[in-house]
């Protein structure tokens, strides 16, 4: 149970989650982060704990070779990597778990089945329990500033999802040259 929101602005991606860690019937709140940067990528990730951990501390993207096919990259060397380093999961992690991607400026979601997909139509897009609500909310929040933008969002799915829990962390990448702004962001409403 979780909500992961993420929004590219002037080449800025943003992205922030939720601290609920939910087994279904109880949950508690969490200090591992559902949103992190690692080098050029900035990511999201809900369902598995397991899929989270092996992200932030194991997995080594390959270089990309072809800049100007992003989504190419993702597709095929990027999610072959990425399967490499998920081989030893167990049933239970391999069961649903989704990736918001942060990228060279667009954003990405890699589900269980290694499917990539960008929204062709919005600058933003959700993941997890609470995705409905915060993908409302962040198509009426349109002219916030993007840290407002999802943290509005990130309370209305906490609102109306029994799975999504405050504090909010908000991070962001400057898209442009893969760098971590460095900005931590928690808010503690819920």
């Amino acid at each position: 149970m979780t909500c992961v929101v993420g929004l590219v602005k002037d080449n800025i991606i943003y992205m922030g989650a939720d601290s609920c860690s939910s087994n279904g019937d109880t949950y508690e709140t969490t200090t591992e982060e559902k949103v992190f940067v690692r080098g050029e990528f900035i990511y999201g990730v809900s369902g598995s704990w397991r899929v989270n951990q092996l992200l932030k501390y194991k997995f080594t993207p390959p270089n990309n070779n072809n800049i100007d096919n992003v989504k190419g990259y993702l597709v095929v060397d990027y999610v072959d990597a990425l399967k490499e380093c998920f081989k030893n999961l167990t049933k239970h992690d391999e069961d649903e778990w989704d990736i918001l991607v942060g990228y060279c400026g667009r954003l990405f979601v890699i589900s269980s089945d290694f499917h990539v997909s960008e929204r062709s139509e919005f600058k933003f897009n959700c993941i997890g329990s609470g995705s409905e609500m915060a993908d409302g909310a962040m198509y009426v929040a349109n002219t916030l500033p993007p840290e407002q933008r999802i943290s509005s969002a990130l309370r209305a799915a906490a609102a109306f999802s029994i799975g999504v829990v405050g504090p909010f962390i908000i991070k962001k990448l400057n898209a442009k040259i893969g760098q971590n702004m460095g900005v931590d962001n928690p808010d503690t409403t819920s």
